[in-house]
């Protein structure tokens, strides 16, 4: 060959190269602006179950200067304090715009949905398998698959989308690591990825999977061979593999010693034991499969709280089937080689990214979030099938348009339901009409728009005792009788089961019991309450406490003080007994007794640690003043003051 015509086919090479180059871009760009445009309706719409409870604290925290005491919250156990951080920037630079904060989802989204790319184009170069352009189709699929609005638009998964995103960028960073030429290289990149494994672990604990996840990436035989300078893969990768393996035998010994003995109620609340919600799972996980393969509307209801665990006594045929079918599913996987190893791989990358919140810990059974990250392994399987079909190249690409087009379309039309709060609430109902919290949306919703007896009649068809207790607190200000039919369809109170629902419905209409803004005429609604705090199984202790409070409260308005005070004293525990003792101090100092008010006042003054202590000044010095104001303590701060020397 000539010195020319070498020269014309390097020229015409590098311009194809770079033409595809550009056309890879401009692909890529197309599609992130499409999840622009189909998300940005989504953006105005409706807070969501935790969003308030973690949103509300923050930005109020924001206004008073003081958002930095909630950076660790109590929304996992490592305080998820990058999450947090998020929350706090956004509610500082928007003054606490909803909008925003969703809008900070989409672009963790966008960002994602590069890493995506870049984290599949990797893995398909290391199965041998065309790149550049599968590796688009894997993103946009990942990227548009309805399922994952639900993590976008709602609004405190923030959390998952953040450990994604550092997931995602740590899961590159290792493969980069395993194929460096230089030591430097190698140490700076692994570096890299321990800085995203604690990032990705402080958004949300799911996060330390990066671990597990980064062993199968690297020890998993692909088709190709990846270069292993002196068999650095194999060893980075036997070494997360064992670090992994040792902190899943950690956890749960941690899980079985320390948390399983203090959560049994929370498990008889949720109505299912560890095991069985493992058994579950198996089932739960095909629901998933479905979700992210056929997502049609009636598979995407977003509340599945009506879920019915396995119970291991009565074992259902499906949920046999269903563990059966991940068993054979996992060992086909393990034994796929040569040019389909990328669909096992996938296949295990989902199992993997399920392996905390689809165990034995005692979780909700369905939250369609936790896909997010796992859901890019069952894209990568399909994608892998697919381009082996035997069809020609312009049918595989007119497969691959399809199927984008049609995921795009299903989340436009998602997206529609989630653009305000009357939409998504008949939607939710529609598409799972046994939902309690469906039920308690839209009518929490009609409640307010002064059409409550569309709400009653939406709640008397739900058999859960939030649902009771809602229309009991809807209805309480229609008249006696209509009252007193519902107070009767409460269940027993004796060792019922207290899930997030029914212990906010019960506080809400103690509240207004309270306050005196319904009226339950000869009802005995305190007892009630009494023996659920006593005896009923919780799903979170915390609401046990608050409820103790609501009782004292019940007792000392109908007249009932010294049950009130003995239950302010002695049966408010947690971190609510100081607010036990504070309201005994007042209730005390009312009757003039003053000797057990001081004694109420120090004990809890002395119960709060000096971190906890700050968020309780206020309230001790109100309780000071009155005291004071009564003639029970001479001086401001006497009682507090003693435990300081």
């Amino acid at each position: 060959m000539s010195p020319e015509v070498a020269t014309l086919t390097s020229t015409a090479r590098t311009a194809g190269f770079a033409s595809t180059r550009t056309m890879t871009r401009v692909v890529l760009a197309a599609l992130l602006l499409t999840l622009v445009l189909i998300y940005v309706p989504g953006l105005g719409g409706p807070l969501l179950l935790d969003d308030r409870s973690v949103l509300d604290p923050v930005r109020a925290a924001v206004l008073q200067g003081e958002a930095w005491g909630l950076l660790m919250s109590n929304t996992g156990p490592l305080g998820r304090p990058v999450a947090m951080l998020s929350f706090i920037a956004d509610s500082t630079l928007s003054a606490g715009s909803d909008r925003v904060a969703k809008a900070v989802n989409l672009g963790l989204h966008l960002l994602n949905t590069l890493l995506v790319w870049l984290l599949a184009r990797h893995l398909l170069q290391r199965a041998g398998l065309e790149s550049r352009w599968s590796a688009l189709w894997v993103a946009g699929l990942w990227a548009l698959l309805p399922l994952q609005v639900s993590t976008v638009l709602y609004t405190v998964q923030r959390m998952t989308l953040l450990s994604a995103t550092f997931a995602l960028a740590g899961l590159i960073l290792l493969l980069k690591a395993a194929e460096a030429r230089a030591a430097r290289s190698m140490y700076a990149l692994l570096a890299g990825y321990i800085l995203c494994l604690v990032l990705a672990s402080l958004a949300k604990e799911n996060g330390v999977l990066l671990l597990p996840l980064g062993a199968l990436l690297l020890l998993f035989p692909l088709a190709a061979v990846a270069v292993d300078h002196g068999g650095r893969a194999r060893g980075i990768g036997h070494a997360l593999g064992a670090v992994s393996l040792l902190g899943a035998v950690a956890g749960l010994a941690w899980f079985l010693l320390g948390v399983l003995p203090e959560s049994s109620s929370r498990h008889l609340a949720r109505g299912w034991t560890p095991l069985e919600r493992l058994v579950t799972q198996a089932e739960v996980l095909w629901l998933y499969v479905a979700q992210i393969l056929v997502p049609l509307p009636r598979l995407l209801p977003f509340f599945h709280d009506d879920w019915v665990a396995v119970n291991l006594n009565d074992l259902r045929p499906t949920a046999m089937v269903a563990g059966a079918g991940w068993v054979v599913l996992a060992i086909l996987a393990l034994c796929l080689r040569g040019p389909l190893a990328l669909a096992g791989l996938g296949l295990l990358f989902f199992l993997l990214g399920h392996a905390l919140e689809s165990s034995i810990l005692p979780l909700e059974l369905v939250f369609e979030h936790r896909n997010y990250l796992p859901s890019l392994g069952i894209v990568l399987a399909v994608a892998t099938l697919a381009v082996h079909l035997p069809l020609r190249a312009s049918l595989l690409t007119a497969l691959a348009i399809l199927s984008l087009t049609l995921f795009a379309s299903f989340t436009f039309l998602r997206v529609a339901d989630w653009a305000d709060a009357r939409t998504f609430a008949l939607r939710s109902l529609q598409l799972n009409p046994d939902s309690p919290r469906a039920a308690s949306q839209l009518a929490a919703l009609l409640t307010a728009e002064g059409e409550p007896a569309a709400a009653v009649a939406v709640l008397e068809r739900i058999a859960h005792p939030g649902a009771r207790l809602q229309a009991l607190h809807t209805t309480c200000t229609a008249g006696p009788q209509a009252a007193i039919q519902l107070y009767q369809g409460l269940p027993p109170a004796q060792g019922l089961r207290m899930d997030g629902y029914a212990s906010t419905a019960a506080i809400n209409l103690s509240d207004a019991l309270h306050e005196g803004h319904c009226a339950l005429p000869d009802l005995d609604f305190v007892d009630w309450l009494a023996t659920v705090v006593t005896t009923g199984h919780f799903v979170h202790e915390s609401e046990r406490e608050k409820l103790s409070v609501h009782v004292a409260h019940g007792l000392h308005d109908a007249g009932r003080h010294a049950e009130a005070i003995d239950w302010a004293e002695t049966r408010i525990s947690g971190v609510t007994a100081a607010l036990g003792r504070l309201i005994a101090a007042d209730w005390r100092s009312e009757q003039g007794d003053c000797l057990q008010a001081r004694e109420n006042l120090r004990v809890a003054a002395g119960s709060l640690g000096p971190k906890v202590r700050r968020g309780w000044e206020s309230m001790l010095a109100d309780t000071e003043r009155l005291l004071t104001e009564r003639g029970c303590l001479p001086h401001a701060h006497a009682a507090t003051g003693d435990l300081h020397r």
